[in-house]
């Protein structure tokens, strides 16, 4: 995807980390006995550094954002 916030919005990339424009994910669901089941994904969003001046100080500043996200869900239908 895009950059959803330009360089001159760097402060907003700071308090919500939306710099991150490629993101890799894999997962799989078991399904197992009695409508149970349980989920694993593993995301990555590699290594960005946006610059961008600081509104508030007027300083140029680097970013640096990188992602690792491990999620393991149990489901139950009922």
């Amino acid at each position: 995807t895009n950059q959803i916030t330009p360089n001159t919005h760097l402060l907003v990339n700071l308090l919500a980390p939306l710099a991150a424009e490629e993101h890799y994910s894999i997962g799989a669901t078991r399904q197992l006995k009695n409508g149970h089941e349980l989920s694993a994904s593993l995301t990555y969003s590699p290594r960005e550094t946006p610059t961008g001046t600081n509104p508030v100080t007027g300083q140029t500043t680097d970013l640096f954002l990188e992602q690792v996200e491990f999620e393991l869900t149990y489901g139950w239908r009922f």
